[in-house]
């Protein structure tokens, strides 16, 4: 079983994957705002 560490690191990491799909995402006119504005959602 992974440690508390071990899955606060995970989360962070996927918050951070999160954050840089949105702001990929953003300038991208075809992209609706709602799927930008869900991964900055979860970054957090």
């Amino acid at each position: 079983m992974a440690s508390e560490q071990d899955l606060a690191e995970q989360l962070l990491r996927r918050a951070d994957e999160d954050a840089a799909g949105a702001k990929g995402m953003l300038p991208v006119d075809e992209i609706a705002d709602v799927l930008v504005c869900f991964h900055a959602q979860q970054a957090v």
